[in-house]
């Protein structure tokens, strides 16, 4: 018996802690800023929000990346033609067909730089072409090379999109990151009708169950009292259709607080069965608005007044397209550098001459 009781004594204490642990597994309380938190991580509204923020951001990203330098290389293999070509005889001047059998080949690093203020680039280059001429006997080489090359390209009464886009291009982005905010916003307003839809379900039903068992009671004793003779028909009836009236009434309020659960969970993303119970709000703080001063916070942090001004640059963007499209316009290109051809290699770099 002595052994028993100290083992009796555990089994008791382990059981109630697996019944209390049970029960807060089965019940998940959740107070309105539990519920905003939830949704804000996995509700549909966030998760969209989400994915439209991220693309606007990486369109910025990209907007960002055309305005820093461009490394590029390009070559052409070597390649081998046979064709007869028509020549100029230096020694008579005539027109004669010539056969030619040769292998070329090129390369060229180019660094370059856009200028948005007035569309144009600037551009480093540096490149060697060679050529080996196959005669029936021999081979002769020949290379042409550009050491370093410094050019500009500017467009001169063309449309400049550069220009556009260094002024609509962050506002955009200002836009979306505002309109980011405001979805979080809105989801915390939707959140919150959600929640005191449900709360207000659960509150209702427990005045109907309250109400039903009232009522209940009261026709318990009428059913008694008629039986004695103490009351009338008529208020026994009246009494079992109160009755009747609030055994309605909880089946409506259970319809409405599972229609209230079912899209609360939805919106929250909740998948499991656990029952939710609500916690209101301790305590409700009341402020006033000025109105002109929610009139100037508005043009500052509303994505809805960045928008106007980002309609009104586009505007002005395709007018001035428009203008500048089909008229005259033209093209300044200047480059100047080092090159030199030679029969080798090493010679082509020895002594480059001037190239303008």
């Amino acid at each position: 018996m002595k052994k028993l009781i100290p083992l009796a004594t555990l089994l008791i204490i382990s059981s109630f802690i697996t019944n209390l642990s049970l029960a807060q597994i089965q019940m998940r309380r959740l107070s309105l800023q539990d519920a905003i938190e939830i949704a804000k991580d996995q509700s549909p509204d966030a998760l969209n929000s989400k994915q439209t923020f991220r693309a606007s951001f990486w369109e910025y990203k990209s907007f960002k990346a055309t305005k820093l330098p461009l490394l590029s290389l390009d070559a052409t293999l070597p390649q081998f033609q046979r064709t007869i070509s028509q020549q100029t005889d230096i020694n008579t001047g005539q027109q004669v067909f010539v056969p030619q059998q040769y292998i070329s080949s090129n390369a060229n690093l180019s660094i370059s730089q856009s200028i948005g203020i007035t569309g144009g680039s600037v551009f480093l280059r540096s490149g060697l072409e060679a050529v080996y001429n196959i005669n029936d006997s021999s081979i002769t080489a020949s290379f042409l090379s550009t050491p370093v090359n410094v050019g500009l390209v500017q467009p001169i009464f063309q449309y400049n999109p550069y220009k556009w886009d260094r002024k609509i291009q962050p506002m955009k982005y200002s836009q979306a990151k505002q309109k980011f905010l405001e979805d979080v916003e809105q989801i915390s307003i939707t959140t919150t009708n959600y929640f005191f839809t449900l709360l207000n379900a659960q509150i209702e039903l427990k005045i109907a169950y309250t109400n039903l068992s009232n009522y209940d009671t009261l026709f318990r004793i009428a059913k008694g009292r008629y039986q004695l003779g103490k009351i009338a028909e008529n208020d026994l009836l009246l009494l079992e259709l109160n009755f009747l009236k609030a055994q309605a009434a909880v089946e409506n309020t259970e319809l409405s607080l599972d229609n209230a659960l079912f899209r609360f969970k939805s919106y929250l993303r909740i998948k499991d069965t656990i029952p939710i119970e609500l916690m209101p709000p301790s305590s409700i703080d009341f402020f006033t608005v000025n109105p002109d001063e929610a009139v100037q916070l508005s043009q500052t942090n509303s994505s809805t007044y960045l928008d106007f001004q980002k309609r009104l640059l586009e505007a002005s963007r395709d007018v001035n397209q428009a203008r500048l499209t089909g008229r005259f316009d033209a093209e300044l290109t200047a480059i100047v550098g080092l090159t030199k051809n030679a029969n080798t290699l090493g010679a082509a770099y020895q002594n480059p001459l001037d190239q303008q």
